[in-house]
């Protein structure tokens, strides 16, 4: 996620007519309004706090690994070859993940700040100027993540990208993306509001960079053994990158299916995970990237694509939360957390 992450209620969302959701949903007076502005702003600083300290976790990891190559009197005879060998683009990979996490981090306390101007916000500061239709934008921002690593397999050395565990690894990215790119568009309503034309540009050259970065590390960079497939991490990221998957589907289903033929409006979606979140999909998307980086054995590209959703969604997850006890006056009393069930 990325980017291109926070863009899924484009379509799922985005069908409702402003002006007939004010004339047929009861609004919260001023001091209820007030009281959740106040609430949601305290979470955007326990997030930001949060999302501080694990940006700050990671950077010490980043550093120590870096010194740890540089004291070459300390390191076993295996990994200095490992170092020896590994090549100018796998350095610049690992780098280059590492600025763009930097790069998301800062984006994270925009989004904050400021919605992104797309679905039920896409009249908010921002969402002007010239807009996409909302299949085409999605099938657009979403296909260098499908296109680009499979690219990477075909012109990758077949020593690392044939290899059984890194095929498995690829296939799971790629299925994600092909759903993404081509089923998911299909599905979208024609009624969704477009999105703007700067929003589907900046998706696209993230999913352009974490494609090339993903793509390249699986197919031409690091090389898993077949044992790989029954180790520890690979099984445990699988389970957990399926069941994100399947929550974020589920959670696609329950929004899709909200309005009878012929309803216009908002609804509050129930069932699934939506009885515990305000944003069950989200929460599905940072699970799925979690588990990825996991069955990597946390690959410094897995690891920055699974914090960068977790950037990218959350501030979008509070906005919604704060959006739906400001629309629905009943809201308040399902008790839902914003995105991590028991949580958060």
């Amino acid at each position: 996620m990325g980017v291109t992450e926070s863009s899924s209620l484009l379509a799922k969302e985005g069908n409702g007519n402003d002006a007939s959701d004010e004339e047929t949903t009861p609004q919260p007076d001023s001091s209820e309004r007030s009281g959740s502005s106040s609430g949601s702003n305290n979470c955007r600083k326990i997030v930001s706090l949060v999302a501080l300290l694990v940006i700050l976790s990671l950077s010490c990891y980043l550093l120590f690994v870096a010194n740890n190559s540089l004291s070459s009197s300390s390191l076993s005879a295996s990994f200095m070859k490992k170092v020896s060998t590994m090549t100018n683009e796998a350095i610049f990979i690992n780098v280059f993940s590492t600025v763009l996490l930097a790069v998301m981090f800062l984006s994270f306390f925009r989004l904050l700040a400021n919605v992104a101007p797309y679905g039920r916000y896409a009249n908010e500061k921002g969402g002007s100027g010239f807009k996409v239709n909302a299949r085409v934008a999605w099938s657009v921002q979403e296909a260098p993540s499908f296109f680009i690593p499979l690219i990477c397999f075909f012109v990758g050395p077949s020593a690392i990208a044939h290899q059984k565990s890194n095929m498995a690894l690829l296939s799971f990215f790629l299925f994600h993306y092909f759903n993404r790119t081509v089923i998911y568009p299909l599905r979208i309503s024609g009624g969704s509001k477009a999105n703007p034309l700067s929003m589907v540009v900046a998706a696209f050259a993230f999913t352009s960079i974490n494609g090339y970065l993903i793509g390249r590390y699986l197919t031409s960079i690091h090389g898993y053994d077949d044992d790989y497939l029954s180790s520890i991490p690979f099984l445990a990221g699988t389970i957990i990158f399926w069941l994100g998957l399947l929550i974020n589907w589920h959670s696609d289903y329950i929004l899709r299916n909200l309005r009878k033929p012929g309803e216009t409006g908002y609804k509050i979606p129930t069932g699934g995970m939506y009885d515990y979140v305000t944003s069950a999909n989200y929460f599905g998307e940072i699970l799925e990237w979690v588990g990825f980086a996991i069955a990597t054995g946390f690959a410094i590209p897995a690891v920055v694509f699974a914090i960068n959703t977790f950037f990218n969604l959350v501030p979008r997850a509070i906005t919604h939360h704060q959006w739906y006890h400001e629309k629905f006056d009943e809201y308040k009393h399902l008790n839902r957390k914003v995105i991590i069930p028991f949580i958060y």
